[in-house]
């Protein structure tokens, strides 16, 4: 039977316009309206290279590998996807909602 999708914030709890789900190991960032920009890209990238390189321990980093096969990263001009280590969920959300906050990471869109 398949999980339904964890909110871990949504635009009124962030004050932006993210929406931000997770289950079975990957996490779902969307805007809501915006577009990433390729500094907000740049920035997504760098949140997550600190997450799985510094923020995660190495029995979380095996977590991860066990509960999603895979360390992945896509970002597209309105959504965020990527694996995420088992009870990690709300660091990795807060830490990209973070640079998405900051000036220039968006655009109407």
């Amino acid at each position: 039977m398949a999980k339904d999708p964890v909110v871990h914030s949504s635009p009124a709890a962030t004050g932006s316009r993210f929406q931000v789900e997770s289950v079975a190991g990957r996490l779902v960032v969307t805007t809501l309206g915006d577009k990433i920009t390729a500094s907000g890209v740049a920035a997504v990238a760098a949140a997550v290279s600190t997450y799985l390189n510094s923020t995660l321990n190495a029995a979380q980093r095996t977590a991860l590998a066990s509960a999603t096969g895979d360390l992945y990263l896509t970002v597209n001009a309105g959504r965020v996807f990527c694996a995420v280590a088992p009870g990690t969920e709300q660091t990795l959300a807060t830490a990209i909602v973070a640079v998405l906050k900051t000036a220039g990471s968006t655009a109407p869109g």
